[in-house]
């Protein structure tokens, strides 16, 4: 079952549970409030939406179906219709773009340069999140809270959120814990960890150097075909077969291009 099936609130965010911590209490929502936040940048039905800029990293533990072991790349997005993804330097390096409905795919390794279009109403980028559906967080699943402690350099508050009995209900699965670092100077997640057993699912992602920013040179949405690299055009679904697994992933949570049928 999709990471975003499983829990809307988030786009990706994920960490490390904390060895040794101590609760402090089990009915803490105070990780609502930085999911809410990074809700608000991504929700496509509100006007003027910023650039959200982050390093991103995301790493797989025993989960095949995922199928990628780790990903660090650059992740820029600005609802509705823009995201930019990149790892890799030089020839190893991969991108990956959507702007309005044109989708791009430039690998320097193989020189080639794919790019194709969505159709006429796909949905927009974003991860809408409803105020109600946050409050119904806070009761239909258990948070514990742990005391702060420094995560290469950054205080952090750690948060364990597991589904109660409604919450499993409504999203069709058993059992899952998320674990949240939240970073008391910025109050964003830095981290959390998406553990589900049922789907041999762990996965972990940090977000690393946020930047948000409501104005960004319109140059770095451009595509940028390489002179002399001839330009493919094909069908959607053999752009989606090209994307590595993990583009795919990030591709498909934020909504930047259709599931398969």
């Amino acid at each position: 079952m999709p990471f975003r099936r499983h829990f809307s609130a988030l786009l990706v965010l994920v960490g490390l549970l904390i060895s040794g911590g101590t609760c402090l209490r089990a009915d803490d929502p105070g990780w609502l409030a930085p999911v809410q936040r990074l809700a608000d940048w991504l929700d496509a039905s509100e006007p003027n939406r910023p650039f959200v800029q982050t390093h991103l990293e995301l790493v797989s533990k025993g989960s095949r179906s995922l199928g990628f072991s780790n990903l660090h790349a650059h992740l820029t997005v600005r609802v509705p219709d823009r995201l930019h993804l990149t790892s890799g330097t030089n020839r190893t390096r991969v991108e990956f773009g959507r702007h309005g409905n044109k989708l791009w795919l430039w690998e320097p390794a193989l020189k080639r340069w794919t790019q194709s279009r969505l159709p006429d109403g796909a949905d927009p980028i974003g991860f809408p999140v409803a105020g109600t559906l946050l409050g119904w967080a806070s009761k239909g699943c258990e948070t514990e809270t742990f005391k702060p402690v420094a995560i290469q350099g950054e205080p952090c508050t750690p948060y364990r959120v597991r589904p109660g009995p409604l919450a499993k209900e409504y999203l069709g699965t058993a059992d899952f814990t998320l674990n949240l670092w939240i970073q008391g100077r910025s109050q964003l997640p830095l981290a959390a960890r998406w553990q589900d057993p049922a789907a041999s699912t762990d996965l972990t992602a940090w977000l690393r150097r946020v930047r948000v920013s409501q104005a960004l040179n319109e140059v770095h949405w451009a595509e940028r075909s390489p002179g002399g690299i001839r330009t493919e055009d094909v069908p959607l679904d053999v752009l989606r077969q090209r994307l590595p697994r993990a583009y795919l992933f990030v591709a498909l949570e934020l909504s930047a291009l259709p599931p398969p049928n």
